[in-house]
């Protein structure tokens, strides 16, 4: 056989050129290979268009990823107060971003552990994780084991959760794009911060916070290994709902991290044994300032909901002006001020009506091991009552006693009767200290009360009925120079009602004066000025009836509160100034409510203790614009600040706010709004009023005080300030359903002795000691003091009469003549 070394290779040079191919298979059986192989090509071409059209219509619609740091960008906003406490947090999901050199190497470990173990290998889809899953679960006869990488997991958050292969397909196509465009690093820091851990957790330092309160990087390995397990069944399986399940959760995670060698076996050993202590979810809000958190809340909405896109999404983070122990003796003091209104007015009745078994079921654990606490105020029911005494229960084995004497104040409240049109009869009296006669009248069986623990007295327990206010009221009050609001409470108690009313249009009566006579002082009226006593009418309106006082400086007439010679006051000003000027001047102090002019705006308006803080703050800072912002700063999610009110004296700036707020204060210095002089001339007026007029029980031992009175029926005030802090204090009917006193005619009850009281305990309780400076001292050098006789209001040349300050310009130059000379007096009451 001749040997072929090669194809196409000839035998000699000189022989012809053969060529030499390979036999062809022949027959049917080449045709039937050649039409399979054809058939091959063809299916494999079609197959790879199938799948091309596949992954394009699946993939058509998918979410951009360039937006997917939205998923986890919103996180907290949060509240401080000015000292650091977290008062408040809202979101959307309560999730608190970190960076990926925050996290923990351990808990990174455990949630590959119990997730992805070969997170770092696969390129988002786990081809050998699938087929290990279809195995398993094959072998089961049931879904055992899930094939779903981290990459698949963060890429359900944004293709949706249905079960479905469909879902499945567009869930590997986003995970293999996710891995084309981020790394490792960024799509693990996501998922951390992206996935619900229950317990109202989203991401893992939530979580931390949430179940353990602490920070992630605080938490040991059984903590660290707990959270990493929570991500398969969040909701069912998580140490606040379900601790055994949990628990194996744990051991599971432990295992998987020590088979791979990432703990050592006595690490693992001491996580699992450790007794974990989970905590409820916080409530910062009511457990902090909830009244002036949830003002706080309400206005930053409303600032920065705006361009379709909710506040909660930027992550603010807000600090507040409030200073937690200054709102907490705000709340004490008006809580206290209207529960001693409440007394005069009587008992509302009973809070529920329960049988033994229902009211120690609610009251389940009120009562510490040792029994009532002298102070504390417990929920109690009835078990017996008599004409002198009654039996309270406030356990199954604890009970006190409530005698008359303690409790007989405890008539039946009243309100005005409904007239037959709907409204309210107002010349009908309601109940106002009143005496019982008998506990029986006021108590039965079942009734629920709250009570409060006296002082024991042997084998006793003495109880005392706390009065539940049917009235409401308000405080607010800031730091003169330093400024900020530091305390706002809005209501008796905020779970009974959230109205703010510091920002609620009231009736303020008499503390109206002081706005009228600055005005008229800075118009060039002088204190010493005598007007008339006389019934004051103007047209049909006569306020003060037919009887007639004696003629009265102007300076005294505001210090004794007196209607009619302030009605000719306001008179006065409208005549000098016009009706423009006194609207400006109401606007310049801060009164957000437009004045209409009518003289009976003297006796009171529709005001805002907010703005009447503002009105008087003016006056103590002697006609600079007082700071009552109750934000110190906002800052988003990024760092950047977009709010910034701390002033330069503010004590609880950081240095890099101080010097920013200095460094403000010199290129924006403080505005004034009026003239020092007679700021200062209101200021000693009002401190006249508070040593020998109607504000007599504000006074503050080692610190002077102006202030001013306000009463009507249905509401009565306090507004005034020392040399450092301005308070305002309102006391009311929030729908007039009663006077605060006994009728419209005969009210019985006044800003100075129901507000006065509760401005001076809050005063006095967060105010040292002994007060610095002065509010009359060093006045300014437009103001002179001199001796002013007080029936005549010329110069009391004898050496005789009051001292009253003056602008100068103002001041009378004639002295006044002998009593038995009415010259001047006639002249003064021609004139005026």
């Amino acid at each position: 056989m001749e040997r072929v070394t090669s194809p196409s290779v000839t035998a000699s040079p000189s022989a012809p050129r053969v060529r030499v191919h390979p036999r062809r298979p022949g027959g049917v059986l080449g045709v039937l290979l050649r039409a399979v192989v054809a058939l091959g090509l063809w299916l494999g071409l079609l197959g790879a268009a199938a799948v091309v059209a596949v992954y394009a219509w699946y993939a058509r619609d998918l979410p951009r990823l360039d937006g997917f740091d939205d998923l986890s960008s919103a996180g907290v906003t949060s509240f401080t107060s000015a000292d650091g406490q977290v008062v408040g947090e809202w979101y959307q999901e309560r999730r608190i971003l970190i960076r990926w050199d925050q996290l923990p190497r351990q808990l990174v470990l455990a949630v590959l552990a119990a997730e992805d173990a070969r997170y770092f290998s696969h390129s988002g889809v786990d081809f050998k994780g699938v087929l290990r899953a279809m195995i398993t679960n094959l072998r089961a006869g049931d879904v055992r084991e899930g094939a779903s990488t981290i990459t698949q997991q963060l890429a359900k958050t944004l293709v949706g959760a249905d079960r479905s292969y469909v879902r499945k397909i567009r869930e590997a196509i986003l995970a293999r794009r996710m891995e084309d465009l981020y790394s490792k690093h960024q799509i693990l820091t996501w998922y951390l911060n992206a996935g619900f851990l229950g317990h109202g957790s989203y991401g893992v330092q939530a979580a931390a916070q949430n179940y353990f309160r602490k920070d992630l990087w605080d938490l040991d390995l059984a903590e660290l290994a707990t959270i990493a397990g929570s991500f398969q069944s969040p909701g069912r399986v998580n140490p606040a709902v379900n601790m055994p399940g949990s628990h194996e959760r744990l051991a599971h995670v432990l295992a998987q991290m020590q088979r791979r060698g990432w703990i050592s076996g006595e690490e693992a050993r001491a996580a699992l044994q450790k007794e974990l202590v989970v905590y409820p979810m916080r409530d910062p809000l009511g457990d902090h300032v909830p009244e002036y958190t949830e003002a706080v809340r309400r206005d930053i909405a409303a600032r920065y909901d705006k361009d379709g896109r909710s506040w909660l999404d930027l992550g603010l983070k807000v600090s507040l002006a409030v200073e937690p122990a200054i709102q907490r003796e705000a709340s004490a003091a008006l809580r206290s001020g209207l529960e001693e209104v409440a007394r005069k007015q009587g008992y509302p009745g009973p809070l529920a009506r329960l049988g033994r078994d229902a009211f120690f079921e609610r009251v389940a654990g009120q009562l510490p091991a040792e029994g009532p606490r002298e102070g504390q105020r417990y929920l109690g029911r009835v078990s017996k009552a008599s004409a002198k005494e009654a039996t309270v229960e406030l356990g199954p084995k604890s009970a006190g006693t409530l005698t008359l004497e303690r409790t007989r104040w405890a008539v039946p409240y009243t309100e005005l009767p409904v007239d037959p049109k709907g409204g309210r009869d107002r010349s009908k009296s309601v109940s106002f200290e009143g005496k019982l006669g008998a506990l029986d009248k006021a108590l039965a069986p079942g009734d629920v009360v709250w009570v409060e623990a006296l002082a024991a007295e042997g084998q006793g327990q003495p109880l005392a009925l706390v009065p539940i206010p049917m009235m409401e009221g308000a405080l607010i009050s800031y730091r003169n120079v330093s400024g900020g609001v530091d305390a706002m409470v809005g209501a008796w108690d905020f779970d009974r009602s959230q109205v703010d009313r510091t920002r609620a249009l009231r009736q303020t009566g008499s503390t109206m004066k002081p706005i009228a006579y600055s005005k008229a002082y800075d118009s060039g009226l002088p204190p010493s000025a005598l007007f008339s006593g006389a019934p004051f009418r103007e047209g049909t309106y006569n306020p003060t009836g037919a009887r007639s006082k004696d003629d009265m400086l102007v300076w005294n007439a505001l210090v004794k509160s007196e209607n009619s010679v302030s009605l000719r006051v306001l008179q006065d000003v409208l005549r000098r100034a016009g009706l423009p000027a006194w609207q400006a001047w109401g606007r310049t102090l801060g009164l957000s409510r437009p004045l209409d002019g009518h003289t009976s705006e003297v006796l009171g308006a529709d005001q805002t203790p907010f703005d009447m803080a503002h009105a008087f703050g003016v006056f103590a800072l002697r006609g600079m614009a007082p700071a009552m912002n109750t934000v110190r700063k906002v800052v988003d999610a990024e760092g950047h600040v977009l709010e910034r009110h701390i002033g330069p004296l503010d004590p609880w700036s950081g240095t890099a706010d101080a010097i920013t707020a200095l460094w403000e204060s010199v290129l924006v210095p403080r505005d004034r709004l009026i003239e020092a002089s007679t700021a200062y001339l209101i200021t000693a007026n009002l401190n006249e009023a508070v040593k020998r007029g109607t504000g007599k029980r504000a006074k503050m031992d080692g610190y002077e005080v102006a202030g001013k009175t306000g009463t009507l029926p249905y509401d009565v005030w306090f507004d005034g300030y020392n040399h450092d802090r301005t308070a305002v204090v309102w006391i009311g009917a929030d729908r007039r359903e009663r006077p605060v006193g006994r009728s419209e005619r005969s009210n019985k009850i006044y800003g100075g002795d129901a507000a006065a009281p509760i401005w001076k305990e809050f005063m006095d309780s967060v105010q040292p000691s002994r007060g610095v400076g002065s509010l009359v001292e060093k006045p300014p050098a437009d103001v002179t003091w001199l001796l002013v006789d007080p029936d005549t209001g010329l110069l009391g040349c004898d050496g005789k009469g009051q001292r009253i300050p003056h602008k100068k310009g103002t001041e009378p130059t004639e002295c006044a003549l002998q009593p038995e000379s009415p010259q001047n007096v006639m002249d003064a009451e021609t004139k005026f």
